[in-house]
C-alpha cells in the first residue's frame, strides 16, 4: 500500500503525511470516551500511520541523504529513537500521578504536530552534477 502511494506521491511527502496524521488519529483516542468503536478506529488509524512512517524511514533517509553510508545514518536514526523512549516513562508517571490519560494524549498530539511542522522543509536530495 505505502509503496504504491509513495511511488505516486513521493516517499518524503508520504512520510510527512504519516507524521502529521498521527496527531489526527490521536484525536480519535482523546474523543473516544471509552467507546469501543472509536477506540478500534483509533487503533486502526494509528497503526496505519505509525507503521507507515516506521516503514518509510529507511527510504526517506536514502532519498534525503543518499545511499553512501546509509547503514551508519540509519543506525544513528534508530539509536536516537531509542532515547525518545523516555517519553513513555514520563507519560506513565503522568498517568499514575493524575489518574488521567488526557495530558499524555495531548502531549502526543503536540509533539506529532511539531514533528510534522519541522519536516515541512524536508525534500528529496538532488543528484550532484559531479
Amino acid at each position: 500500500l505505502f509503496g504504491a502511494i509513495g511511488g505516486r506521491l513521493g516517499v518524503v511527502r508520504l512520510y510527512q503525511l504519516c507524521i502529521g496524521a498521527t496527531s489526527l488519529s490521536v484525536v480519535l483516542w482523546l474523543g473516544s470516551g471509552g467507546r469501543t468503536a472509536m477506540l478500534v478506529l483509533f487503533a486502526l488509524s494509528f497503526g496505519v500511520v505509525y507503521g507507515g512512517f516506521i516503514a518509510l524511514a529507511p527510504a526517506v533517509t536514502a532519498a534525503v541523504y543518499g545511499t553512501q553510508g546509509l547503514g551508519a545514518v540509519l543506525g544513528a536514526l534508530y539509536t536516537s529513537a531509542g532515547f525518545g523512549g523516555i517519553g513513555l516513562y514520563l507519560a506513565g508517571e503522568q498517568i499514575e500521578s493524575s489518574g488521567s490519560y488526557t495530558a499524555p494524549i495531548v502531549g502526543v498530539m503536540v509533539t506529532s504536530l511539531v514533528a510534522a511542522a519541522l519536516l515541512l522543509p524536508l525534500h528529496r536530495r538532488q543528484p550532484s552534477a559531479g
